[in-house]
């Protein structure tokens, strides 16, 4: 009974052994029962057209993988498997899809090790930008990517559009910077997240806001505005635009005022107030019903850092009503593009046969409070022209006290 049992121990053992398999020494191969491991890094779930689908695939073993694979399904279908021949325990891939359509992707990571045991599948989604935002403040209309200074707030418009009803629209503004082959892709927040969520039972809406800039960050760089929209079942949508962030000079149309009207055949004055850096050249642009523009450039030695600039705009008599954009523009010596927010000018036929009724409109700066030295800026629009603009001073009895006025030899929509 004593051999019996021995014996018995010892063919245990041997199973045992062989089961679970022995040193090198022993020439039996060994079974690894732990599976490798495998997942996915998104660069961002809003996908930039620009910059494609971008993710990483990692994945490890603690003897040695055989396959790492990943497919991509959705708004494309791309299937990629590697085998290795050589041990290798961790592995790593940086993945860029350009090519796509619109809506969304589906991603899966899979892995196998040299025991045939498989990893648990990591999945990830991620959605295209696959609407353009109607319009933006500050558009570029030669299709050019718009600039604008850092830390400045930027408006944006959004036409959202939806026959169940919109829930929810979030606004933002991100730099995606670092590179994706080289691991050290970001997601930098630049304008702060607004969120707009009063839309119950609104099925067609425009949306206006301003986006501040993130403090603490001076970095010129370009920049994605988003819009998410999301409607009431839950289904989302997204829309994008680009902008330059730039550390250019600062510009402002000082004259003529915004929403001013001209008629055609008559001289618009136009004033663009220049700060910052090394002036070496400012302007304007106009597009729509008109296209034209005009530009100062100062000469190395004689840049300014402060200037404000005069141009006259030119509308033509045979000029079609109907609406024009003007844009500053400018640059600095180090060639920084400036930024500043365009008007809109409203080219209006003149009625009656060519005469004008209605008396001119009047604009000012003057607060509520005033103190010795300060400046009063006084704007006129007529649509057949202004001859003289001016202002009086009274005191409280009604008596004049004070005045100037100026006249233009040739009538001008709009003086100061």
């Amino acid at each position: 009974m004593q051999q019996r049992y021995i014996t018995r121990v010892l063919l245990a053992c041997l199973f045992t052994v062989v089961w679970w398999g022995c040193n090198e020494n022993t020439g039996v191969a060994t079974v690894d029962p732990n599976p490798p491991t495998v997942s996915i890094s998104l660069a961002d779930t809003l996908v930039n057209v620009n910059r494609g689908l971008q993710f990483t695939v990692s994945a490890s073993d603690n003897i040695s993988l055989l396959t790492v694979g990943w497919s991509v399904t959705g708004a494309a279908t791309f299937d990629t498997v590697v085998t290795f021949t050589e041990t290798t325990t961790s592995f790593s891939s940086d993945v860029t899809i350009t090519q796509f359509t619109s809506g969304s992707f589906e991603i899966t990571a899979t892995a196998t090790d040299a025991s045939g045991n498989e990893a648990t599948p990591d999945t990830a989604t991620a959605r295209v930008f696959d609407l353009q935002l109607a319009t933006f403040v500050l558009p570029d209309p030669a299709g050019a990517i718009q600039a604008v200074r850092v830390g400045d707030s930027v408006r944006v418009q959004l036409q959202a559009t939806n026959s169940d009803g919109l829930g929810k629209i979030t606004f933002d503004g991100v730099a995606f910077r670092g590179s994706a082959v080289l691991g050290t892709a970001t997601v930098v927040q630049r304008f702060e997240t607004k969120v707009v969520d009063d839309l119950v039972g609104v099925t067609d809406t425009l949306i206006i806001r301003d986006l501040l800039a993130t403090p603490g960050n001076d970095i010129a760089e370009l920049v994605t505005l988003r819009a998410m929209v999301e409607d009431a079942r839950g289904n989302v949508d997204t829309a994008f635009v680009q902008i330059q962030l730039t550390v250019g000079p600062a510009l402002t149309v000082t004259s003529p005022a915004d929403s001013a009207q001209v008629a055609p055949g008559f001289n618009l004055g136009v004033e663009i107030l220049a700060e910052g850096g090394l002036l070496a050249e400012v302007g304007f642009f106009t597009s729509g019903a008109l296209t034209a523009g005009d530009t100062s450039f100062f000469a190395i030695g004689s840049q300014p850092d402060t200037t404000s600039e005069s141009f006259t705009l030119s509308i033509p008599a045979g000029t079609s009503p109907g609406f024009l954009t003007l844009f500053p523009v400018g640059r600095d010596s180090a060639g920084n593009p400036g930024t500043g927010l365009p008007i809109t000018i409203e080219i209006v036929a003149v009625g009656g046969g060519g005469t004008d009724p209605d008396p001119p409109l009047i604009l000012d700066s003057l607060e509520l409070r005033v103190e010795v030295d300060d400046d009063i800026l006084v704007k006129g629009t007529d649509l057949g022209g202004i001859t003289r603009l001016g202002y009086i001073v009274t005191n409280l009895s009604g008596t004049v006290v004070s005045g100037d006025s100026t006249t233009s030899l040739e009538p001008t929509p709009t003086s100061r």
